[in-house]
C-alpha cells in the first residue's frame, strides 16, 4: 500500500486496521511503499505486520512517508510502475489519498490494467463520492478548540483577528494567526480513530473480492465502494444550505 498527498490525522490506523485484517482474517503479506508513488518507482518499501503496528492507532501522520507527484511526471515512470507489479509479484495495491493520488490510480487501472483499490483521504471533506473522509472531523476540532483559545484575548485587547484554517483555498491580506499543518498533524479525534479504521478494513475487503478501480466511500453511516472515477477532476463541495441556516441567524 501507500499513502500520497498531504497527511492528516488517522493514516496510521488505516495503515493498521489492513494490516490486521489481512494477515489475521486473510493471511496476507503486506508492504509499504516509502514516500507514496516514488517509493513504488524505486521499489523502497517496508514490512508490515501486525506486531509492528501495536500503538500506531493514536498517532497521526503516516509512518509510510508521503509526497505529492505522480508517474505521469517521470519520462519511464509508467514503466517503472508495470515493473514494480510483474517483478515483486504484487497481487494488489491500495491507494491512500486524496483526488490526486486517486486520480492517479484510476489512470494506471485505466491504462495498464493494474489491480488497485483507492481510500479517499483528506482534511478538506471534498472529494466526491463519499461523506466523509477520515482526519476532517480532527481538523475542524484541532480549528475550533484554536478559535475558541483565541477568544478570550481578542476580547481582552479589543482586537479583530482572523485565523486562517488550511484547506484547498485559503489565504488572507490581514493580519492572520495561521494553524496551517497544526491541522493536519498529531493524534486523530476518536471519530476519525474508528472511521479511518473502517475504511481499512473495507480496503482489505475490495482487495480480496478483486474490486479494481474501485476505493471505499462513506454513504449514510456504511462503508460502500464506488469508482475511483467518480472524483477525478471533480470537487465535493459544501452544501451551502447548511452554511446559510445557521449565517441567517447570527450573521444576518
Amino acid at each position: 500500500m501507500l499513502t500520497g498527498g498531504g497527511d492528516c490525522p488517522g493514516l496510521n490506523a488505516v495503515i493498521r486496521a489492513i494490516v490486521r485484517k489481512g494477515e489475521m482474517v486473510y493471511g496476507d503479506e503486506i508492504l509499504g511503499f516509502m514516500d507514496a508513488w516514488e517509493g513504488v518507482m524505486t521499489r523502497v518499501t517496508m514490512p508490515l505486520d501486525v506486531r509492528s503496528l501495536r500503538g500506531m492507532l493514536p498517532r497521526g501522520g503516516t509512518l509510510l512517508g508521503t509526497r505529492r507527484g505522480s508517474p505521469f511526471e517521470h519520462p519511464e515512470g509508467l514503466s517503472l510502475v508495470k515493473a514494480t507489479f510483474e517483478e515483486m509479484g504484487l497481487d494488489a495495491l491500495i491507494v491512500v489519498g486524496g483526488n490526486g493520488s486517486l486520480s492517479v490510480a484510476h489512470t494506471l487501472w485505466e491504462q495498464l490494467g493494474l489491480p488497485i483499490v483507492g481510500v479517499p483521504k483528506t482534511i478538506d471533506n471534498d472529494i466526491e463520492g463519499t461523506q466523509v473522509t477520515f482526519g476532517f472531523h480532527t481538523a475542524v476540532q484541532i480549528a475550533t478548540d484554536a478559535i475558541d483559545r483565541l477568544h478570550t484575548t481578542a476580547e481582552s485587547h479589543d482586537r479583530v483577528m482572523v485565523v486562517e484554517v488550511m484547506g484547498r483555498h485559503a489565504g488572507f491580506d490581514t493580519r492572520v494567526v495561521m494553524l496551517g499543518h497544526v491541522q493536519r498533524g498529531g493524534t486523530p479525534c476518536a471519530y476519525d480513530r474508528v472511521l479511518s479504521t473502517r475504511y481499512g478494513l473495507a480496503a482489505i475487503d475490495a482487495v480480496h473480492d478483486h474490486a479494481w478501480g474501485e476505493m471505499v466511500v462513506f454513504r449514510e453511516q456504511r462503508i460502500e465502494r464506488a469508482p475511483m472515477s467518480t472524483c477525478m477532476g471533480r470537487t465535493r463541495h459544501l452544501d451551502m444550505a447548511m452554511y446559510t441556516d445557521v449565517a441567517e441567524i447570527f450573521f444576518g
